[in-house]
This record gives structure tokens, sequence and C-alpha cells, in this order.
């Protein structure tokens, strides 16, 4: 199977020049294109990208990022099963910086072979004395 992203908007959005896909839908279809079927569907607020297969193929994780204006900026990691149902969350960072667009987001994650996910997190730089 192969899984895959479409988006209703494409935006060059953030200070390090990536275009996030809002209003993503997760999609999977068969390696020719057959039994396209949609897994998940977020807002025209919402980002979701990086997708990694489970080890044994019955889920996929992801990143989302909702930013609503003033609001906290969220970060989660998620999975959702093939069906559809509600994704498990498996981390989530909230974000109050309103001066930033990119907020730390991390670029992408790996789930291995052991079931444990690894993800990228960046942290400030360190204050110069």
């Amino acid at each position: 199977m192969i899984a895959f992203i479409t988006a209703h908007s494409n935006q060059l959005e953030n200070s390090m020049n990536r275009h996030l896909l809002r209003g993503a839908e997760v999609w999977i279809m068969g390696p020719n294109g057959e039994n396209a079927r949609k897994v998940l569907s977020s807002d025209s607020l919402t980002y979701i990208g990086s997708l990694a297969w489970s080890p044994h193929g019955r889920r996929i994780a992801f990143q989302r990022f909702r930013r609503d204006g003033a609001s906290p900026v969220i970060y989660t990691i998620e999975t959702v099963d093939l069906k559809g149902s509600t994704p498990s969350k498996i981390f989530e960072k909230v974000h109050y910086a309103s001066y930033s667009v990119d907020h730390n987001f991390p670029e992408d994650l790996c789930w291995l072979t052991d079931g444990a996910i690894v993800y990228a997190v960046r942290e400030p730089i360190p204050a110069i004395r």
C-alpha cells in the first residue's frame, strides 16, 4: 500500500521557507492506484505531514500542526489505523509564541521495527554569556 497526502492549500508559511499543506487528507491506495480511500482529513487551519507506516503495516503515524490566529499552536504526533478511526495522540507540545509561524516544528519522524517512534525536537539556541 502507498500512503499519501493531498491538500486544499499549499502555502509558503514559515521562516524556513517550507510549504505547509493545509486542509490535508491522508489517503492510501494500492501500488497501481487501485482501491484508493481516505483515512484522515483536517480543516483549513491544520497541517498534516511526515507519514510513516507502522512496522506491521496496520497504522500510519503523522504530524499535526494547528495554528489558529492568536491561539496557541498545537503540535502533535498521532497514529491512525487504515480504517480511519479516531487518531491516537502519542506526543503533544503547545507553543504560545505568536511572533513566528515556525514554532520549532520538527521535520520528520520514523517508526522503528520494535514499535518505537523516533522524532526530532528543536530547542532554542543557547544564550551566549
